[in-house]
């Protein structure tokens, strides 16, 4: 093992980098946030008590990481340009290339929106008159959003300006711990496999904020996300139909098998209202899930209509 290998204060500021840098994707504050679906959506997060976390692959959401990987690329070259040693600039013009090369892993994201009452979302996820949106009152520490490392919620970005100021965000971290590990050992000498940590933790801090990028034409949907990385977390994959597709998903249900407040029932998910979208049978419909939420012990929740006029 090289000396500088053992020297952990000098050459493991890429693994300090790695510690700092999920603070430039902070979780969303607390607020109401709603998920878009049908009926037979609502029967199964309330049965369950748990979402669908569609693979992100059989989404549109596809182009739009792709998208996002674009702006990290040109943020990379360009910072490659700013005041840095020689062994910095090459990790960053690397880090430009795995990432020009790297095909997403399997991602999992189930969207809400902080739009709790939106026609655009009616129509785009909840069509033919049999849309609810269910209204969560969200909380960082809930465990049904957030259990960390599994599963995190990230608020979207839609503006270039902001996801080039994040990318640059993640890039300065690691320069500043590189520049640290300079001033420990003047200069510090990078063999082959430590230069390599540097330029893959690099690539992976920006893919991990890609996650959080969306087209600005889509920003009316004020999304949210829930995301999963590894299926095996969540006892493996599901499929389901969509449309005319079989779409792999995992349940966040499954990550709480044999926690006991779970198992017992005790732990309700935070609805705090359900909203019958733009339909010719609203007071049918409204009945109907009224009597379904108190059946599952959620007869507090508030069933109400969408402000939204339906129209033939």
């Amino acid at each position: 093992m090289s000396k500088q290998v053992e020297n952990k204060e000098i050459n493991f500021g890429f693994l300090r980098a790695r510690r700092l840098y999920p603070s430039k994707m902070p979780f969303p504050e607390k607020m109401k946030i709603a998920h878009y679906t049908n009926l037979d959506g609502l029967i199964g997060i309330v049965r369950e008590r748990g979402f669908w976390l569609s693979e992100h692959r059989c989404l549109n959401d596809l182009v739009e990481l792709e998208s996002g990987k674009k702006i990290a690329i040109s943020v990379l070259k360009k910072f490659g340009t700013v005041d840095c040693d020689s062994t910095f600039r090459d990790i960053l013009h690397s880090a430009a290339a795995k990432l020009s090369k790297h095909q997403f892993l399997p991602l999992y994201i189930c969207s809400f929106s902080k739009d709790l009452d939106s026609l655009a979302l009616w129509r785009g996820y909840a069509k033919n008159g049999k849309g609810v949106s269910i209204v969560f009152d969200y909380d960082p520490g809930n465990m049904f959003f957030t259990t960390l490392p599994h599963m995190r919620a990230v608020d979207v970005f839609y503006k270039n300006k902001d996801k080039e100021r994040i990318c640059n965000e993640i890039i300065k971290i690691f320069l500043d711990e590189y520049n640290k590990d300079i001033k420990n050992n003047d200069p510090p000498v990078l063999d082959d496999w430590l230069k390599d940590k540097w330029i893959t933790d690099l690539a992976e801090g920006l893919l991990y904020v890609c996650v959080s990028f969306k087209h600005e034409a889509f920003s009316s949907e004020k999304e949210v996300r829930v995301i999963a990385y590894n299926e095996k977390d969540f006892n493996g994959l599901e499929y389901r139909t969509v449309k005319e597709r079989i779409v792999p998903y995992i349940n966040s249900a499954r990550l709480y098998k044999g926690h006991d407040e779970y198992e017992k029932g005790d732990v309700q998910l935070p609805i705090s209202k359900v909203i019958i979208g733009p339909t010719a049978n609203q007071n049918e419909m409204n009945k109907s899930i009224e009597k379904f939420l108190k059946d599952h012990n959620y007869s507090e929740v508030r069933v109400c209509s969408s402000n939204i006029p339906f129209r033939e």
